[in-house]
């Protein structure tokens, strides 16, 4: 049995010879239909294309005496040491390599005048992992009004992010840690990105920070705010920072500091106790004076915290001095009634003690 099955172009052909008034009609609307199309997405592409072409810009990279940063450029299989001043382009990768390491990423807009295409940078430190990963403005740059579009990946470590739109187009600068993002308007801004969290602080200006969840917040100047993994702060808190843990002695003290106790032989140790005088917590220091010998009780706290991005530090205590009675500052010029260490390492890897 052979059964002739009738083809598409036979089914068309007879619907055209049987209706051929309804076949130009559809013919007539669809051509209709596609000019009306093109008649708006032929401008609109036109002035999309003239908006947001983009016209790609590079930046410079500037480490500081004897620092030295590894650069990977994309889809590069080796690193390249930089020790002096290099321009750098979108997908390249910056990484310290030292606990000395000092930079200085410049954002440039070739629009400015040469003494004013600086309008941002970026200053980062030891252990800090910095990726570009957008730089351009508008190829068509007197027709269209978009910002000079800046993106950066902070995987970690620290930066001061400063920012200052030019004359030519505001500056838009957006930067992505793994906890989320951070879009800056003309300011300055200190960031960290620790482990578990993501921290910003804003000096001046404005910053919103987008958690990888979409949850938002706006932070203005004076103020700071976090976000971890899991979630981001509801509410911004001030920019003062407390880097000391545990500063009012709340129980249980002995996790957080750790007393010490150093004495000449034969000579009764001091001591040191948290506890509760005149209705706040206090840690009480106590000694025998023994005349020309040494007796000192101490308590101590590692903060092993990177304070590059800070505009400054205060050490702030209250202090009541019960009794001494050391002449001065001793026998041996040596012995106070209190003192005050801070040891630290500075931007030259040098360990110091104030």
């Amino acid at each position: 049995m052979i059964e002739n099955i009738p083809s598409n172009d036979n089914i068309l052909q007879r619907w055209w010879h049987g209706n051929p008034e309804r076949f130009t009609w559809v013919v007539i609307l669809a051509g209709f239909a596609m000019f009306v199309v093109l008649l708006f997405a032929i401008p609109a592409g036109i002035n999309y294309t003239i908006r947001y072409f983009p016209a790609s810009q590079t930046a410079e990279f500037i480490p500081a005496e004897n620092s030295v940063f590894f650069l990977t450029p994309p889809k590069a299989a080796e690193q390249i040491a930089i020790t002096a001043e290099r321009k750098i382009g979108e997908g390249d990768v910056i990484a310290a390599t030292s606990d000395a390491a000092q930079g200085v990423l410049s954002l440039i807009n070739d629009e400015e005048p040469p003494t004013e295409q600086v309008v941002g940078s970026v200053h980062i430190y030891a252990g800090t992992k910095l990726a570009i990963t957008h730089l351009s403005r508008p190829f068509f740059e007197r027709w269209s009004s978009e910002p000079y579009r800046v993106a950066l990946r902070l995987d970690s470590g620290q930066a001061r992010v400063f920012t200052n739109s030019g004359n030519a187009r505001p500056l838009a600068v957006e930067l992505s840690t793994p906890h989320g993002s951070v879009e800056l308007a003309s300011g300055s801004y200190q960031i960290s990105v620790e482990e578990s969290r993501t921290n910003v602080t804003v000096i001046d200006g404005r910053a919103r920070l987008i958690h990888a969840k979409e949850q938002t917040i706006t932070v203005g100047a004076g103020q700071r705010a976090w976000m971890s993994d899991n979630d981001l702060l509801e509410e911004v808190a001030s920019a003062t920072q407390n880097l000391i843990t545990n500063g009012d002695f709340s129980p249980p003290a002995l996790s957080d500091w750790t007393p010490s106790k150093t004495a000449e032989p034969n000579v009764v140790l001091g001591n040191v106790y948290f506890q509760e005088r005149e209705g706040r917590r206090v840690a009480y220091f106590l000694r025998q004076d023994v005349e020309n010998q040494h007796n000192e009780v101490a308590i101590s706290q590692v903060i092993d915290k990177r304070v590059d991005i800070y505009n400054s530090l205060f050490l702030q205590m209250d202090v009541n001095i019960l009794f001494h009675n050391l002449p001065g500052a001793g026998f041996l010029n040596t012995e106070f009634p209190l003192r005050v260490e801070v040891n630290y390492t500075d931007q030259y890897g040098k360990d110091l003690n104030w």
